[in-house]
């Protein structure tokens, strides 16, 4: 699918709502580039678009037969791109057993991927804005002390451990022998999501 057509739109007006079809192509956009940044999806869960109001936030949730793309309604062309970019990363390798248990690595990840697409999209003033929350802002500079190209990160985690939940300490120190011990335990906490 081309998709400079919908790129061309969403640099015409940023903070406009878009339409639900373009919605789904911004997922489809996202999603295309996190295979491309990441490697193939792990698991063969379908995956779904869903909206909603409420409760006010985005999340990657897995039902037994698909792995459903929650986003808000009523956001921006620049905060459909963030909050599908960040999601797409947690649905390549969602599944039951991981589903509610991130950890700041993983969200690090799925958040420095967004920056990436909204600065690709848009630019990097729209990147800096889209990272409002400092709970995320956190976990993003966390994976950064880990590797400063955050995509190399996750795409060598995942290559070594075959999904990003799966990571293991030991796998970031093959890697990265350098990591501190207390960065690394901290990375391995469960994440704690601000706005649920």
């Amino acid at each position: 699918m081309n998709f400079q057509i919908l790129i061309s739109r969403a640099r015409a007006s940023p903070k406009e709502i878009p339409s639900q079809e373009d919605i789904s192509q911004i997922v489809g956009y996202c999603d295309m580039r996190a295979h491309q940044a990441f490697g193939p999806r792990a698991t063969s869960l379908t995956p779904q678009l869903a909206l909603r109001e409420d409760p006010p936030y985005p999340e990657t949730l897995v039902d037994g037969t698909s792995v459903i793309v929650v986003l808000q309604t009523n956001r921006s062309w620049i905060g459909y791109f963030y909050e599908a970019a960040h999601e797409v990363v947690h649905a390549l390798d969602a599944t039951e057993a991981t589903s509610g248990k991130e950890t700041w690595l993983e969200e690090g990840i799925a958040t420095a991927f967004s920056l990436s697409i909204v600065e690709e999209v848009f630019d990097r003033k729209s990147a800096g804005d889209a990272l409002g929350d400092p709970t995320y802002r956190r976990a993003y500079r966390m994976v950064s002390r880990v590797d400063r190209d955050t995509t190399r990160l996750g795409q060598q985690l995942r290559a070594q451990a075959g999904t990003i939940p799966t990571v293991s300490r030991d796998d970031v120190l093959a890697l990265y022998p350098n990591v501190s011990q207390s960065l690394l335990s901290h990375l391995f906490k469960r994440f704690e999501h601000p706005d649920r």
